[in-house]
């Protein structure tokens, strides 16, 4: 502010004396502080308008579900600006992408009457197809003369996930997802198992009845988890007290046979894989024949036998009982303590006694016209490609890595490898071209596999061939293709025999190829390349038709 000074020494007439001050006078009432001119200002000020919630939570940030309702309350008062117009807006957020920019919902619009304030009754519905995690942003503006207030209220989906049921009927099998076994020192969870009543029992409760247990877990100090059939001599090595009931007190100990395939990517899938009391016999029979080839095999922790230590989470154990009944068993938590416990999964026949069904037999019903099944997006990847495996099994659809292959070689229908000069190969496992494309795959696979399973391809490339392979749909049509293109693909334009077959081995494959391959087995499957790797590191794509 600024201050005026005013001097009276001089002399001067006398009202010109007074006028000064009349001057001062007036200017001692109009030169007010700085703070009191504030308080001037606070009190001249209008105050804008208000919005508030009942309940107070719905102020704030919450959760909701989808095809969900909310009521609550929206207090408006008007302030001094004098509110006119209430509106709302909504924006929505998914998967972090803005789905819907603000927009206006204009069933909620109103005018506000004369009153100081006002109460709306607000009730809004979460759509039903929003997804889990999505944000919904509602907000509530009021207009005033000059400008708007307003405040905002987010929403966050949280989609309630259905309890899994920890018994599900699949077939002919039966899946437990919430099984347990405790340590021998745990007071409140058994160590012994029944597997046909999927029930454990304490060690007092087993002994009385020795004949219904299948297997027990016991933690070791230095063999961590292990599983025991009752007849394994590993029950002298866990303490007297089990030792003295179990070892040497118990008259029936029951037989058994674990094998523990580890917990590797594919032991994974063949657990998923079974839907059929016949695909857990089939499974067990391989895992039995092939379990020493698998990496990091160790002959007392994944058996043959009956004891295997060092269980880890993941592993997926098969376990035969006594009376023939086959158990598979997948590792999902240890708390690996003589009081802990370990979690797990378990498929088994519904009827151990029952003739398994066969998996085809409700395809075969299902799909009398024999119609192909089709697989549009399929990926293997170059003997370098570190993410995806070479090695293909056609029945589940499935790629392994050289290491993972060679665990299950009795699996593996074919191979596509790249070569320097040879581009995109496709070789059965039977083939001599698996010495020619280094040291590893040589040594590993043409050297060392004992199980080599044997193919033919044949290659009619990419000439007006995709409408014959988007036009196969039956079993029989296929049949008939692949026999027409036995008879004729020597005399297709342009043919080179190691390029085109038949043989165990084609060799610069190019983008849209259609090729035919009989597995050993007599599986046969037609393919059409899609998308062309051009170093060891890439991935060749793509999609097949197979009878189902």
């Amino acid at each position: 502010m600024k201050n005026n000074y005013i001097n009276i020494k001089g002399k001067r007439p006398f009202s010109y004396l007074l006028a000064c001050l009349l001057v001062v006078g007036l200017l001692g009432v109009s030169c007010s502080s700085d703070d009191d001119l504030e308080d001037i200002e606070e009190e001249t000020a209008r105050q804008d308008a208000e919005i508030s919630f009942d309940p107070e939570y719905f102020g704030q940030s919450f959760s909701t579900a989808p095809d969900s309702t909310h009521q609550f309350t929206v207090n408006i008062n008007k302030g001094q600006k004098v509110a006119t117009g209430f509106s709302v807006y909504e924006k929505i957020i998914s998967e972090g992408v803005v789905v819907q920019e603000r927009t206006e919902l204009p069933e909620y619009r109103r005018d506000l009457s004369g009153e100081e304030s006002e109460t709306i009754q607000f009730e809004y519905h979460v759509a039903e197809d929003r997804q889990d995690k999505d944000k919904i942003t509602l907000d509530f503006v009021l207009e005033q003369e000059e400008d708007e207030v307003s405040e905002a209220m987010v929403l966050e989906v949280e989609k309630e996930v259905p309890e899994e049921d920890p018994i599900q009927e699949i077939n002919d099998i039966i899946y437990y997802t919430q099984l347990a076994l405790g340590g021998q020192d745990n007071a409140e969870t058994g160590s012994f198992f029944n597997i046909e009543e999927a029930t454990n029992y304490t060690l007092p409760e087993a002994s009385s009845n020795q004949e219904s247990i299948d297997l027990a877990m016991l933690v070791g100090a230095s063999t961590g988890i292990n599983f025991l059939a009752p007849a394994s001599s590993g029950f002298q090595y866990f303490g007297s007290e089990i030792s003295d009931a179990v070892y040497d007190g118990w008259d029936i100990k029951n037989e058994g046979e674990f094998v523990n395939i580890g917990n590797l990517e594919d032991a994974e899938a063949t657990f998923e894989g079974l839907e059929y009391a016949a695909d857990i016999i089939s499974a067990y029979e391989q895992a039995q024949a092939n379990v020493t080839n698998i990496p990091g095999y160790v002959e007392n922790e994944n058996g043959p036998g009956d004891r295997v230590r060092r269980v880890n989470v993941g592993d997926i154990i098969f376990f035969k009982t006594e009376g023939g009944a086959i158990a598979v068993l997948k590792i999902t938590s240890i708390l690996p303590d003589t009081a802990g416990m370990v979690e797990f999964e378990m498929k088994t026949a519904a009827d151990p006694d029952a003739e398994p069904v066969d998996p085809g037999e409700d395809e075969d019903e299902d799909n009398e016209e024999g119609e192909l099944a089709h697989f549009s997006d399929i990926e293997v990847g170059g003997q370098d490609n570190t993410s995806v495996g070479s090695y293909f099994n056609i029945s589940n659809q499935t790629v392994y890595t050289l290491d993972d292959a060679t665990a299950v070689q009795a699996e593996i229908n074919f191979i596509m490898l790249l070569g320097a000069s040879t581009g995109v190969n496709f070789l059965a496992p039977a083939s001599s071209g698996l010495q020619y494309f280094g040291s590893d795959i040589e040594t590993a696979v043409y050297e060392g596999w004992e199980t080599k399973n044997d193919g033919q391809f044949v290659n009619i490339g990419n000439a007006d061939t995709a409408a014959l392979f988007d036009g196969l749909s039956s079993e029989e049509e296929l049949n008939e293709a692949y026999q027409s293109a036995l008879a004729e693909v020597e005399q297709m334009d342009g043919y080179v025999e190691n390029e085109n077959g038949p043989g165990d081995r084609i060799r610069q494959v190019k983008q849209d190829d259609v090729i035919f391959f009989e597995a050993e087995d007599g599986t046969l499957i037609v393919f059409k390349v899609n998308q062309l790797a051009t170093e060891t590191s890439g991935s060749v794509i793509f999609e097949m038709k197979t009878a189902n």
